[in-house]
């Protein structure tokens, strides 16, 4: 297959630790890639703690150089991103896609020398981020790092590490997106950060941000200040509640896709077309309908729901929104699916199903 090389255009990488497996790479330079745009590099072996891994840099330079290359996606290899001498070819990159290994999350503040390394950078999905890589306030950037080409952003943190958020300006952005980890140790007590992001962008007249994606555990007064800044263009958006163990830790007052939020919502976003509730628990099929026919400009409604459906209306949920349907909206509600058969027959199916909520 190398001899094609020259006629590579894109190239997905699977591999398992074994030095013998891409040893010939090594004797293969940038300018055997001529064509090479997009690459990709994965492992998908168990071994993710072998040291073959950590020869990155050496097996693989000769594509990440390629001197065409635009998308570089680099998933579960441990690789130094922070390392600034990591020989990609940064310049040509317009995509760049890097989920690391735990054991080599992020220091927070190299995001930024990436971003300041991609000037043609229009797509970057990054993380995960974690607390104890964050980085040093007195290291990070007196003036913000300007990506005038970014236009979506995927931020995975598995914490509160997103302090870099405010040091970026981003005026061609149309999609943000912070996703959190699935833990009951997860959580975004302060979204400080991201709401100075959010000033600093609006202030250079950036209102371009038309999706908005949040999957972190916040309280409702931060959702609903957060949801006041955001810019008045935003065509879609999609929120994910709190995990469950939280809620069964502290109740059901730490929940926020509800009817309040949904009234916010509509005062806040004229534009709206597209909206999207995941984990949600407690909002009831007569609020969602009620609120999704007064909103004109709505074309998509997605709720997936963390309990099993127990009303009538939630059970027969499309024949309860055929009219919305039939006028064109897309509707979909899902919700845990019930066992067919329980080994203890007559106790909860989950904790949710118990009289108490």
């Amino acid at each position: 297959m190398l001899r094609f090389s020259h006629r590579w255009e894109h190239v997905h990488i699977a591999f398992c630790p074994d030095p013998a497996t891409h040893a010939p790479l090594r004797v293969l330079k940038p300018e055997d890639f001529p064509r090479l745009r997009s690459l990709s590099i994965t492992n998908n072996s168990t071994q993710r703690g072998s040291n073959a891994l950590l020869s990155f840099d050496d097996v693989f330079s000769c594509l990440t150089r390629a001197p065409q290359l635009t998308v570089l996606r680099i998933i579960g290899i441990p690789v130094e991103i922070d390392d600034l001498n990591l020989a990609i070819n940064w310049a040509t990159l317009v995509e760049l896609q890097v989920q690391v290994l735990e054991a080599r999350s992020f220091n927070c503040e190299h995001v930024l020398v990436v971003l300041a390394k991609c000037p043609r950078l229009k797509r970057l999905s990054i993380g995960p981020l974690r607390d104890r890589y964050s980085a040093d306030p007195n290291t990070l950037p007196a003036h913000p790092i300007e990506a005038p080409s970014l236009e979506t952003l995927d931020w995975f943190v598995f914490s509160s590490a997103i302090e870099p958020l405010a040091h970026i300006l981003c005026p061609s952005l149309t999609s943000l997106s912070i996703r959190c980890s699935k833990s009951r140790r997860t959580t975004i007590p302060d979204l400080a950060s991201l709401e100075r992001f959010l000033a600093n962008n609006n202030n250079l007249n950036a209102t371009t941000l038309e999706h908005f994606h949040l999957s972190p555990c916040c309280n409702a007064a931060q959702i609903h200040r957060l949801i006041q800044q955001l810019p008045k263009s935003l065509r879609s958006l999609s929120i994910r509640d709190h995990e469950y163990p939280n809620v069964w830790d502290s109740g059901l007052d730490v929940l926020y896709l509800n009817e309040a939020l949904l009234a916010l919502l509509d005062a806040h976003f004229p534009n709206l077309r597209q909206l999207r509730f995941e984990d949600c628990f407690s909002i009831s099929m007569p609020e969602l309908r009620s609120w999704a026919s007064n909103s004109s400009r709505l074309e998509s409604l997605h709720v997936a729901f963390a309990r099993h459906a127990k009303t009538e209306e939630e059970r027969g949920w499309e024949a309860y929104f055929k009219e919305l349907v039939d006028a064109g909206m897309d509707v979909r509600m899902d919700f845990v699916a019930l066992p067919r058969s329980s080994a203890n027959r007559g106790m909860p199916s989950s904790v949710f199903d118990s009289e108490q909520w």
